[in-house]
């Protein structure tokens, strides 16, 4: 396997370039920032498949996903809901979703692994506009602190490096959380109507690609509208979570006994699991198709005191949605800690968004505690 010609890689690149600028200035205003971000995305890509591309960095599914895509582009071209049983048949399973996201890729930037990776970047401006609008409606990051979480996000470097490298399902599913948590957003704040919808689409959307994201959403909506609000309010909320669950489980009955199934002969203790979640990969024990992820690893690693932190910031402002949040933390994280094949750094990259809520929020906390004692400091001698 070697790197790809640089004619091949010029659109997608140009793309990942103009998009990210485009919505970095169109988000912030700032020029020389947006710059820098586009840049530095449209660069990582181009150089990593031009020039060190050689087919060491790979994960169980991904050239499935593009051979599929290839196909599909060739024999269907977009004509998707007019074949759906030739989709479903090519794909083999409960991921086609991503199958037809493949067939766009190559429909967009060429027949080479780089073109689903390039949607994927392409992708996560989206995820950290959306993820940005919500933090700045519902943790009060306002102005400059909204400005710098959208570029927090925009260059987390776990992002980066998954977006960039690999092509897997992870951003795509990451999207789906977002628009799931913006969702909710609505649904706490009585825009029904927009919640409702984007709630469905993104469920929908998960169903063929993790399946029991919205079981756990819902999970997570349930126990945080019982145990808070208004008893009518409380009371419905609760129905309305349950009613989600059960047409959850109509649709994907036979995959929850599987992994129901699964869950109990696989079973890890939750005392190692969880630490194992948290901290995998360890910086420099990475074995080589994961090599990657080093980078991402020491500044994961740098960051623990400030998650650690932000779990507390956070959980000061005791908002419906804010309940939500730590709920929906929490319970993937007990989900991860219990089943030992999701504890490894790929399924942590669909959480990303909120790992990254929780270190930026620590990252001011820490702040507001230096800034008050700074005076202090200066007047000892």
């Amino acid at each position: 396997m070697h790197p790809f010609d640089t004619d091949q890689l010029l659109l997608p690149s140009v793309a990942i370039f103009l998009f990210t600028l485009l919505i970095g200035l169109g988000f912030s205003r700032r020029t020389g920032i947006a710059i820098f971000a586009a840049l530095t995305k449209s660069a990582c890509f181009f150089f990593y498949f031009n020039v060190f591309f050689d087919g060491t960095y790979w994960i169980r599914d991904d050239w499935r996903y593009l051979r599929v895509g290839q196909y599909l582009h060739e024999h269907v071209g977009l004509n998707f809901l007019g074949n759906l049983p030739l989709i479903i048949s090519a794909a083999g399973g409960d991921n086609f979703l991503y199958y037809v996201y493949n067939t766009y890729a190559v429909f967009l930037f060429g027949d080479g692994y780089f073109a689903p990776v390039a949607l994927n970047v392409l992708l996560t401006p989206v995820i950290a506009w959306m993820g940005a609008r919500l933090a700045e409606r519902e943790f009060g990051w306002q102005g400059d602190l909204r400005d710098a979480f959208f570029f927090f996000l925009l260059l987390s470097p776990d992002i980066l490096a998954w977006s960039t490298t690999i092509n897997g399902k992870d951003i795509t599913t990451l999207f789906l959380h977002v628009a799931m948590l913006c969702a909710i957003s609505d649904l706490y704040r009585r825009h029904v109507l927009r919640g409702v919808l984007l709630l469905t689409a993104s469920s929908v959307s998960l169903l063929f690609l993790r399946f029991y994201v919205p079981l756990l959403f819902a999970a997570a909506f349930m126990t945080t509208s019982f145990l808070a609000g208004r008893k009518f309010n409380r009371a419905w909320w609760f129905v309305a979570g349950f009613a989600v669950m059960a047409v959850l489980g109509i649709f994907q009955y036979s995959l929850i006994v599987l992994a129901a199934t699964r869950i109990q002969t696989e079973a890890a203790n939750p005392l190692i699991g969880f630490p194992r979640f948290l901290l995998t990969p360890i910086p420099f024990n990475i074995e080589p198709a994961y090599g990657f992820l080093e980078l991402p690893a020491i500044f994961h690693w740098l960051m623990l005191p400030f998650l650690v932190l932000g779990i507390f910031a956070i959980s000061r402002l005791k908002t419906p949605f804010v309940r939500f949040f730590l709920a929906y933390i929490a319970l993937f994280a007990g989900l991860y800690s219990v089943y030992s094949e999701l504890q490894g750094p790929r399924h942590r990259v669909q959480l990303d968004f909120g790992i990254a809520i929780l270190q930026f929020a620590g990252i001011l906390y820490a702040a507001q505690i230096a800034a008050r004692h700074k005076p202090a400091q200066e007047l000892q001698p």
